[in-house]
């Protein structure tokens, strides 16, 4: 059995201290060789985290929410910050206040660190307090984080709730049959204490009949500043009932760009693998970040890379060549890019090519494997393989995956393009298992 290792390129910031991708891919029975290749920066944004910090210093967090919504890992590592931060501030106030003499300055000491950060005070609202989570990453996060920080975030009696839903869509509908569930038995209990009101006061019966149903308490939604709002739309609704219409309040915890070294290091990612689809090793260390994989063990004719988020596609598809001059998917493409869009009537291919303008410069072969296998068996026309050109044959293959239907959607809309796989749940695990599945399919593996 070979040991070489499919490079598969990550389109994401290797995640300190440890990168469940990096884990996955890296275990000694897989079949790839992961390569980091940042692309997005992102930046806290402090006045608004100061927010959530003073909302759980002063115990308004569960008198004002009735829950948080998480879709982003950068939003729960915002969140994760603050926490922490609250949590060795009690320690150490509660270290000191063991050590100091008791007296007079003990007192005023202990009453001024008590100000600080006071204990979360009891509530009346529901019993446990969700923290909705869109994938399971987000949630092995907030997991350690409750069980580091139980300080600050017991009191809340966190609960959560959500990390097999997938993507924002299935998450609300999700949100929008549990979170009511939450608050039934109060809602039942309001409107009894009301009608006995109503029986007992003269008043009661005109107050009562003009009294709308009661609301469910807002959810806190941590975000940044580039997302989708099908959550808050979904739950804000006009067409829902006021009894199942949720207040959803977004707070930017953190800011998103395309990094100024995105292209230059796609570049240098891309093109150690060329160099060693075409010598068989990457040359000089061309400065990504990868795991300690070594590339002479790698395969040459195939590379895979993962798509995160919509940033950055534009840059990878127009390097790759997959784009026209109009930012569009190349139809017809210069080469074949699945064995199922290989021309079965060599004169068609012929025609067309005669009557095409002259091509750019040839984009990287991403089928060259399934091409001259169908070139040898005869199931593709002289035309298709004589119009290869020589030069291109040592390209790899480039096969793009997304991590879930949102990116995947985004390549189609923006740039008439389809990716090959689009993961089944946003993971190492279903991106791994999607990919297999794929070359699987088309006889790569």
């Amino acid at each position: 059995m070979t040991s070489l290792k499919i490079p598969i390129l990550l389109l994401k910031t290797k995640s300190i201290p440890n990168d469940s991708y990096e884990e996955y891919f890296s275990i000694p029975s897989s079949l790839f060789a992961p390569v980091f290749v940042p692309v997005l920066e992102h930046k806290p944004n402090a006045s608004n985290l100061e927010q959530v910090k003073k909302l759980l210093q002063e115990g308004e967090l569960k008198r004002r929410y009735g829950g948080m919504i998480f879709t982003s890992q950068r939003a729960v590592e915002g969140f994760a910050q603050v926490v922490q931060e609250l949590e060795r501030a009690r320690n150490l106030a509660e270290n000191e206040e063991e050590h100091i003499v008791v007296g007079n300055e003990h007192s005023e000491l202990g009453s001024t660190q008590t100000q600080l950060l006071p204990s979360v005070p009891p509530t009346t609202s529901t019993p446990i307090f969700p923290f909705y989570t869109v994938g399971p990453a987000t949630s092995r996060t907030l997991r350690t984080l409750l069980s580091t920080s139980p300080t600050i975030l017991g009191p809340l009696h966190p609960e959560i709730l959500g990390s097999d839903t997938g993507n924002g869509e299935a998450l609300a509908k999700y949100i929008l049959e549990h979170y009511r569930t939450l608050f039934q038995p109060q809602s039942q209990l309001h409107t009894s204490k009301t009608s006995q009101s109503s029986s007992n006061d003269g008043d009661g019966e005109d107050f009562n009949n003009n009294k709308s149903p009661p609301s469910l308490p807002p959810l806190l939604f941590l975000v940044g500043e580039q997302r989708r709002d099908i959550i808050p739309k979904t739950l804000m609704s006009p067409s829902l009932s006021p009894e199942q219409r949720t207040q959803v309040e977004e707070l930017v915890v953190y800011g998103t760009g395309v990094m100024e070294s995105f292209p230059t290091d796609l570049e240098r990612a891309l093109q150690m693998c060329q160099n060693h689809a075409s010598t068989g090793n990457t040359g000089p260390d061309m400065g990504i970040e990868r795991n300690t994989q070594r590339s002479d063990s790698w395969q040459s004719n195939i590379v895979v890379v993962v798509v995160f988020s919509p940033s950055g596609c534009k840059q990878l598809l127009r390097r790759l060549g997959f784009l026209d001059e109009g930012d569009q998917a190349r139809s017809p493409p210069s080469v074949p890019t699945t064995a199922i869009s290989l021309p079965l009537d060599p004169s068609s291919s012929s025609s067309s090519a005669a009557a095409a303008p002259p091509p750019p410069p040839p984009p990287p072969l991403r089928n060259l494997t399934l091409l001259l296998k169908h070139q040898q068996s005869g199931q593709t026309g002289s035309a298709v393989a004589s119009s290869i050109d020589p030069s291109t044959t040592a390209r790899p293959r480039y096969i793009i995956a997304t991590i879930g239907p949102t990116t995947y959607a985004y390549l189609q809309t923006s740039f008439n393009y389809q990716a090959e796989i689009c993961a089944e749940t946003p993971s190492p695990e279903g991106v791994g298992k999607g990919v297999e599945a794929f070359l699987r399919k088309e006889g790569l593996l």
